[in-house]
């Protein structure tokens, strides 16, 4: 009966070194190559992320512009509406105005009964369209039309010419600064329609 000579505990079994350093070798392997995939990954999915952050924020700036571009486009437009109807008002009262006053420089020679007609009819239609158009007046203005229609109901002509002109000079002033205000909008309502021209126009009063 044979025996095994045994082993020493200074004596190693061959091929156990190589066996104990295989699975560090296959750590540091896989370690090296997950580090190698991460130094590739990581620029691409940051540059993917910036891009993507980038291009969001440029398309909530271009929105936020739109927006604003558009309100002001709107508001612009309801301003040239308001203002157009406001001097159309302008336009008809100026105009009614006038009329009394070349009826009063006129009333010597005329018929006392037919001219009072005449003229009462001038006042009562101004008071109508005066009455008509107070929404649409400005704050300089609409202070200088009731006492132009006290000064043609009294038929006091020199305070009914004065009313004039000052009321005259009021539009004018109005529709000057209105026109200032549309040259210094923004570029981005240049879309909006050209503001008309007011249709008043000087009738000097005889």
């Amino acid at each position: 009966m044979s025996t095994r000579p045994a082993v020493g505990p200074s004596e190693s079994v061959p091929g156990r070194g190589i066996e104990e350093h295989q699975p560090l070798a296959v750590s540091e392997a896989v370690t090296s190559k997950a580090w190698q995939l991460a130094t590739l990954l990581v620029p691409i999915v940051l540059t993917t992320w910036l891009t993507y952050w980038v291009s969001q924020k440029e398309n909530n700036i271009k929105q936020h512009i739109d927006d604003q571009s558009q309100l002001l486009s709107h508001q612009m437009q309801l301003s040239e509406e308001l203002y157009k109807r406001r001097f159309d008002a302008y336009d008809k009262l100026y105009g009614q105005l006038v009329q009394m006053n070349a009826k009063l420089q006129a009333q010597s020679g005329a018929e006392p009964g037919e001219w009072n007609k005449a003229f009462a009819d001038q006042v009562v239609q101004f008071n109508e369209s005066l009455n008509l158009s107070k929404l649409h007046m400005g704050p300089k203005v609409e202070p200088l039309m009731y006492p132009a229609f006290i000064a043609g109901a009294h038929l006091d002509g020199p305070q009914l010419n004065q009313s004039i002109h000052d009321l005259e000079a009021a539009m004018k002033a109005e529709l000057d600064a209105w026109m200032l205000a549309e040259k210094e909008a923004p570029a981005a309502a240049s879309t909006s329609t050209t503001p008309k021209k007011s249709k008043l126009k000087t009738r000097s009063s005889q």
